[in-house]
This record gives structure tokens, sequence and C-alpha cells, in this order.
């Protein structure tokens, strides 16, 4: 088993944890850091991956997670109620990109990988 840390290992923010076998490449958690002067994100995972875990629905756990999906579209796994607030949070975060006026991590379509 490798342990690969995308993001998050020295700070709060940016989590993400690539874990690959042989059978399989997972990824725990893949969030956002949200500073003053702007967005961090975590690096790319270097796997295709067969999976994605969420710990919970902070946006520095959960925030980019949209944006793996759209071409391999890995299985993904959260508690019901995790689900439910990742509906609003990332269809909220498009919404306060386009304020922002800044180019959003993922489309709409990649929003609704929660409905």
């Amino acid at each position: 088993m490798k342990i690969k840390v995308l993001g998050g290992g020295h700070e709060v923010g940016r989590a993400a944890y690539q874990i690959s076998t042989k059978q399989s490449n997972v990824l725990l958690d893949y969030g956002i850091k949200i500073e003053p002067y702007g967005l961090e994100y975590p690096q790319k995972p270097d796997v295709n991956l067969d999976a994605v875990i969420l710990s919970h629905a902070h946006m520095d756990h959960s925030g980019l997670i949209p944006a793996l999906y759209g071409g391999n579209n890995p299985d993904l796994y959260m508690t019901t109620p995790t689900l439910d607030i990742c509906d609003v949070l990332w269809k909220d975060a498009q919404k306060i990109a386009r304020t922002e006026d800044r180019r959003p991590e993922y489309n709409k379509e990649q929003s609704l990988i929660a409905d």
C-alpha cells in the first residue's frame, strides 16, 4: 500500500490523500483552502481513481471533489447527511465563483454529482 499526501499534510485545508494498492486507487477527501488572497488546491491524483471517500462535508475536505467527475467517474462514498450538505455547498461554490468574477473549479454538471 502507498499513501500519497496531495494536500493538507502540514496545514488546515486542502485535505487530499491518495491510497494505492495493487488492486485499487482510492482518494480520501479532496478539499480546498480558502485564503484572503484566494483559493489553494491540492495536487491532482496521478492515477485513475476507483473510488473517492469523503470524511465530511467541510469545504477543506470536499470542495474540489466535483472536479474529479466528467471523465473517469470513480465511485463516491459518504454518509447521507454529508451528501445533503455537499449538494448545497457545491452548488453554492458555483454561484460564489461567478459573483467574484473567477472561473469555477468545476462546471454545473460536475456539481450535480450529489443528485
